[in-house]
Formats: structure tokens, C-alpha cells, sequence
């Protein structure tokens, strides 16, 4: 007879009901447990030892806040609420801080007009886990004004209460929700619990001097000339949790810049600004910026001829008067002189002599800083703002196209004996002109052959097989497509070759390719081979799988050939190729930059893809450049595009340049920056060194006359006044290349 026992255990589960929470510091909690069993339908009942915990009080922590943009702590400030004078507690009428969440720190120093926040953690107070609770916290300063406030718990059930009063300079009452505080006074924030003083803390009351506000300045056009019209707008920031006034905002005109009356504007509503003649100062009046908010002032100038420098540098700051001052916001105007007041302009020609002073394209001149430009279809080349003084023009000998020589000219004073350099002086807004004149038959001229890189555009199509093709090898094989084709579309040729005495059965992706998609088979008498081909096979998206068994005339399986081709549409990382790359800073042919395309398979895109890229500065694509060519107006919606070409590559064709270095191109993949870096290598090319150097050597002396140089304020001694100009560039060591400028 087994013998069968049944326990049921039941375990006391304690429910405490709202008063629990209710609980003070000093009383005690019981608990006892019971268990309820049944054996052999027996029921009995145990009861455990009692356990008793007494409610420890918690330690209390009082700190004085302020905000802060880089506070380690954040709170919403409710409604503050404060004693009155007849013990009635007022909600107070400074609403600015209510409902906003604010970044704080702790502080030591308030200034006048800021706002005191004093915060009280004591979690046995937090008797309500339900409800927000509050506690009293007594203010007081040097002298005698003394506040009560209420503090708000944070959250409901965090033991953090936070309140917060106004401070100002203007006398008042005790109780009136404003705290008097003067320079220097020590504002006191006591907390009492069950009125026993538990904690105090302390803040110094000074005249602040660095408010957060700030200003910045903007400006409608970065480039501007004489007798134009720009807008200036400030704009003062107020990150400070209290209304700041009383601030002045300057302006500083430079020379040459006129305030047009009656333009300026303060939060659109016109304003007349006071100008200071000495400093050149617009100084505006904004008597209050609310927390955290900012006005905005708005005013015309104008650039007259008494502008003196290339460039405009307009600056604006904040004061007040208590000694406060905000940064220095600047902004920057280029003077474009459109009428060459200043510079100069040299023009010029390259002509063939031996083909009826035809102009000569693609040849290089310098100026003695290292400026160069390259002659158009017609010859033509001309260097604008050209600053006044004397100059060197050169042409590069070393980089003339190939067949051509330097031809004889007129001979002048300005060649010195050199027909590849002339002198050239240069006043203000002067046009000068500087010829050259080649040697060369156009017959024999030819570029040199690494000025332009070949791109592989062909894309890779079927041969025309023949019976040719029949004996080139007895082995059956799969002709095409090769092993790592990537078609330009989803569609394919197939050829397969076989014995006479066999034949095959076509699969694509485990589906029997359509009769429809045979054309024709290749044969002949004298072998004993024939290739079949197959055409317009549609492929799917990605990779595909071609399958061919070959059967004997019994029908019987000789063997199985396969073949995987993918189709890639959609690109998702993109590599340099440097081997595929003419990477060479020659100025003359376009650097090109080689990139393959990939799926998320690795395998390459298919040809004839398109798409867009962007390049950082200073390089250009060339097809960028071919664009506004070819229609001027379009500047605003041309870009830079490439082609996918065979195994996936896009060849990015640069601007001809002699600047080496990184070369960035940006791809947009799937909504991420594909970034391809290249390095531009400089041509290390032949010396050229072109400059002059001029100079002035005197001796003041004056004898034998009614005045000396000293009484009208000359010293007798030697004077010399010279300059020196060159720039040089060449290989050195025969892996190094050498820019030198002075």
C-alpha cells in the first residue's frame, strides 16, 4: 500500500496599505510569517519568529543651483510657492522658469537680477509615494530680509525638492517673494525638519560680469564692389536663465563703409543708432533680452570709393555698464574691382610663325609669383588683377606641345635676349599686351603620348564564332560567357561546344532555357565538333547559374559543365583602383581616377550604369566642366557624373593641374558617404626659373644752400629701396619635385 502525502504550502504575502508609506523616522515595522500545510488531510499551520525594523531618518543635503549649458543635472521647475506676510502661502508671480526644463550646477555666486534655486534632498520625506510632497526652506541675507519658501518635489517619489526666488537690488519687505541682496551680501538657505535645523548652505551675491549672451554677425554677400549696397544683421543671444538689461551693441564701420540712414531695424520696429565719430562706431540701445532669447538688428551700408583694402572685416560686440563685454563677431566682404582702379590686366598671344601667325593652344606661361596660365584653341591667354609694378612673363619651354620650338620675334628691350621672357610694367588700371611666337609644323606636331590616358570603354561582348573556332580545342567546353563576365544587361549569349555525336541540354537557375532562345549551331564536314548558340537569355538580379549535360546517342549522362554569372545593378561600396588610374599633376593631360563599383556580394556592377558623385576642392571634373562648356547657363544644375564601364569601373576624369595631392570623391551608397581617396603624384618635370630683381642705390646731400637737410627734417646719409622677385620649379634628386617662390 503506498503511502500518499499531499503538501500544500501557502505563503503569507503582506499587502501594506497607504499608510505604510506614511511611516515617520524612529518607527517600527513587525513582520511574521505563517505557512498553512496538509498532511494525510491534516491540516496544520506555523507560524515563523517575528522580525522588527525600525525607520532609520535619512541624512538631508541643501545646495544652491544655477543653470548652466554644461550642468550635470536637469529639473522642471513648477510653480514656486512663498509665505506672505499674514502666514498665507502665494504662488509667485515670476513664471518665466515655470514648466522648463533647465541644465543645472551647483553654485557658490549669484548676480544681482539673477535667480536664487536652492535645491533639498531628504528621502524620508518623501511620505507620499503617490503625490509630489513638499518641505520649508527660510532665506535670509546680510541684511535682515528673510523669505519662506516651498520646495516641490521633483518627481513623484524621488525626495528631491527644488524652489526658487528672485533676487534684486531694489529694497523690499520680509515675505514679499523678492530677495534685497546688495554687492557682497551672503544669501542662507536653512532647512528644518520637524523644527530641528538640519542643513544650511550659502551663496555670495556679486555684480556678474561674464553673462552668458553672445552676439553674431552675418552679412548678405561674401563679395561686393564700390558703390553697392550690403545688409548687416546682428543677432544678441541671451542664454541666461534671467532677463539681462541695459546693453549696448557697437558696430564697428571699417574706412570706406557708409551707414545708410534710416535702414536699421531692432526686432523689425526701426531704430536710430548714435555713431561714434572716433572709434567709427553704430552703437544701438537694447534696454532687455528675455531668458533665453535674442533680438535681432538689421541695417544697410554702403561700399564707397574711399574703400582702401581688397577686402571689408566688419566687427560687433556687447557691453554693459557694469563692465561686461561679449565676444567679437566678424564677417568678411571681398572688394571685386570691376573697373581696375587698382591692378592691371595682362593679355596676350602664342603664334605659329611657319602657318601665318596661327595662335597655339595648350601652351603654358608664368608670371615670376608662380601664376601660369595655358593658351586657348586661338592662342589667346590673359592674368587679371595683375598688381601694379614690373613683371616677368615666361613661357614654359619644357611643356610646349611637341613639334614646336621657340620662333624668332621682334627683338626688344623688354626680351633682355631672351625670346622666351619679356619685361612688363604695369600701372594702375593698365591693359598691357606681351606676345610670343612659336616655330612648328602642324603636319609633324603630335601631343607626347602620356598627355591623355586611354579609358577603357569597350565593353566586353560574344566573338563571332566560325569553323575556325570547331579546332581550336577537341574538349567540350562552355565558350560563352567566360568565367567572371559581367553583362551590361540581364540578358545573355550562350555558346557551348560538343561532339557531333552528342548533345546537350541548356539550364539557367534549374529551368530549361526555351527552344525559343536557340539560334543556330556552328558546323562543318571536316570536324568533328559543332557550337551551339543561344541568344537573348534573360538573366535574374544577382547570380545566376548556367548548367549543361551532355548525353551520348544512348541518351546516357557523359558529363555536367557549369558556369555562374552575376548581374549587379545595385552598387554598395565603392574601391579605388590604382592600377587602372593616370594619377600624374602634369597640368596637361587629366588625371583620371579609377573606381570600381560592387555589390553586397562583392561582384562587380554592371556596365552602363550611371551616377553622380561630388569632389572636394581644389580639383574639377572635367565632366563638370565639359557641361557648362557646352551650355554656360547651366551652372546651377550641371554635375559631376560617371559611367560604369567593363568589370564594374568608372573612370573619374579630372581637370588638367600641376597641385598634388589627396584628391576625395564622395559617393552616396545606400544612404551612406562612400569616400575614395587618391594621391596625385607632381610630373617631375625640367627647371624653370623665372623672376628679376631691381633696386635703387642714393646719397642725401644738400650744401652750399639757404636750409640743410636737417631743418626740413632730412638725415644725410645712403638710401637704397630694391625688390626681388623669382619662382622656380624643378626635379631634384630625380624623385623629388621642387616649388620655390619668394
Amino acid at each position: 500500500m503506498k503511502k500518499i502525502m499531499n503538501y500544500f504550502i501557502l505563503i503569507a504575502m503582506f499587502l501594506f496599505s497607504s499608510a505604510l508609506y506614511a511611516l515617520e523616522a524612529g518607527d517600527i515595522i513587525s513582520n511574521t510569517a505563517t505557512v498553512s500545510y496538509t498532511v494525510h488531510n491534516v491540516e496544520k499551520n506555523t507560524s515563523s519568529n517575528t522580525l522588527e525594523h525600525r525607520i532609520e531618518e535619512s541624512d538631508a543635503e541643501i545646495t544652491f543651483l544655477t543653470t548652466s549649458q554644461n550642468g550635470t543635472q536637469t529639473a522642471v521647475l513648477g510653480t514656486s510657492r512663498y509665505l506672505d506676510e499674514n502666514g498665507v502661502w502665494q504662488e509667485s508671480s515670476n513664471t518665466h522658469l515655470n514648466d522648463t526644463t533647465l541644465s543645472l550646477e551647483n553654485t557658490e555666486v549669484y548676480g544681482v537680477d539673477e535667480t536664487a534655486i536652492i535645491s533639498v534632498t531628504d528621502f524620508d520625506q518623501n511620505v507620499n509615494r503617490l503625490v509630489k510632497d513638499s518641505i520649508e526652506v527660510t532665506i535670509t541675507t546680510d541684511n535682515g530680509d528673510t523669505e519662506v519658501l516651498s520646495l516641490i518635489e521633483t518627481t513623484v517619489n524621488s525626495g528631491v525638492f527644488i524652489g526658487y526666488i528672485a533676487l534684486s537690488n531694489e529694497v523690499g519687505t520680509n515675505y514679499d517673494n523678492h530677495l534685497y541682496v546688495e554687492n557682497g551680501d551672503t544669501i542662507v538657505a536653512n532647512y528644518e525638519n520637524n523644527n530641528v535645523a538640519v542643513k544650511s548652505d550659502s551663496a555670495v551675491v556679486i555684480i556678474k560680469k561674464d553673462l552668458n549672451v553672445w552676439i553674431e554677425k552675418q552679412v548678405n554677400k561674401t563679395e561686393s564692389s564700390v558703390g553697392e549696397l550690403l545688409e548687416y544683421t546682428l543677432i544678441v543671444h541671451n542664454d541666461e536663465a534671467f532677463i539681462v538689461n541695459d546693453l549696448r551693441v557697437h558696430d564697428a564701420l571699417p574706412l570706406g563703409v557708409k551707414y545708410e540712414k534710416e535702414t536699421a531695424t531692432l526686432n523689425g520696429s526701426s531704430t536710430i543708432p548714435s555713431f561714434a565719430e572716433v572709434l567709427r562706431t553704430l552703437d544701438f540701445n537694447v534696454n532687455q533680452i528675455a531668458a533665453g532669447e535674442e533680438v535681432e538688428i538689421r541695417f544697410l551700408v554702403s561700399i564707397t570709393a574711399g574703400v582702401q583694402n581688397k577686402q571689408v572685416v566688419n566687427q560687433a560686440w556687447v557691453t554693459q555698464n557694469n563692465g561686461f563685454k561679449s565676444n567679437v563677431a566678424t564677417v568678411t566682404t571681398i572688394i571685386d574691382e570691376e573697373l581696375m582702379r587698382s591692378n592691371g590686366i595682362i593679355i596676350g598671344k602664342v603664334y605659329n610663325t611657319k602657318e601665318k601667325n596661327k595662335g597655339v593652344a595648350g601652351v603654358r606661361l608664368y608670371l615670376e609669383n608662380g601664376l601660369y596660365v595655358v593658351t586657348d584653341e586661338t592662342g589667346k591667354y590673359h592674368f587679371e588683377g595683375v598688381e601694379t609694378g614690373r613683371h616677368v612673363v615666361q613661357v614654359d619651354k619644357a611643356l610646349l606641345p611637341k613639334g614646336y620650338k621657340m620662333g624668332e620675334c621682334v627683338e626688344n628691350t623688354r626680351t633682355a635676349g631672351s625670346g622666351f621672357s619679356q619685361f612688363v610694367n604695369v600701372g594702375r588700371g593698365a591693359l598691357k599686351r606681351v606676345n610670343f611666337c612659336l616655330e612648328g609644323n602642324s603636319e609633324e606636331i603630335e601631343q607626347k603620348s602620356n598627355e591623355e590616358y586611354a579609358i577603357p570603354t569597350q565593353v566586353e561582348t560574344m566573338p563571332e564564332y566560325d569553323v575556325q573556332d570547331l579546332e581550336k580545342s577537341q574538349t567540350a567546353e562552355i565558350l560563352w560567357p567566360p568565367k567572371g563576365y559581367v553583362p551590361s544587361m540581364p540578358s545573355t549569349k550562350i555558346a557551348i561546344k560538343h561532339a557531333k555525336n552528342e548533345h546537350v541540354n541548356l539550364w539557367l537557375n534549374g529551368n530549361r532555357v526555351s527552344k525559343l532562345n536557340y539560334n543556330t549551331t556552328i558546323k562543318s564536314k571536316k570536324s568533328k565538333n559543332v557550337i551551339d548558340i543561344y541568344t537573348g537569355v534573360d538573366l535574374l538580379e544577382r547570380k545566376n547559374d548556367i548548367k549543361v549535360d551532355y548525353f551520348d546517342k544512348s541518351n546516357n549522362l557523359l558529363k555536367t559543365l557549369t558556369r555562374e554569372i552575376h548581374v549587379s545593378s545595385v552598387p554598395v561600396q565603392v574601391r579605388y583602383v590604382k592600377e587602372n588610374s593616370h594619377i600624374i599633376a602634369d597640368g596637361k593631360s587629366s588625371p583620371v581616377i579609377a573606381v570600381r563599383f560592387l555589390d553586397e556580394a562583392g561582384q562587380p556592377l554592371r556596365s552602363g550604369m550611371t551616377g553622380t558623385f561630388s569632389i572636394d576642392a581644389p580639383y574639377v571634373s572635367q565632366e563638370f566642366l565639359d557641361q557648362l562648356k557646352d551650355n554656360p547657363l547651366a551652372q546651377s544644375t550641371a554635375q559631376n557624373r560617371y559611367t560604369i564601364h567593363s568589370d564594374g569601373i568608372a573612370y573619374i576624369k579630372l581637370q588638367p593641374t600641376t597641385e598634388s595631392g589627396e584628391v576625395t570623391l564622395h559617393f552616396q551608397l545606400q544612404e551612406r558617404d562612400e569616400v575614395v581617396r587618391a594621391w596625385l603624384k607632381p610630373e617631375l618635370r625640367e627647371w624653370i626659373m623665372v623672376g628679376f630683381a631691381e633696386g635703387t642705390v642714393g646719397y642725401n646731400t644738400l650744401k652750399g644752400n639757404q636750409e640743410s637737410l636737417g631743418q626740413i627734417g632730412a638725415k644725410e646719409k645712403t638710401i637704397t629701396e630694391g625688390r626681388a622677385s623669382f619662382f622656380a620649379k624643378g626635379k631634384i634628386k630625380g624623385d623629388w619635385l621642387l616649388s620655390m617662390a619668394y
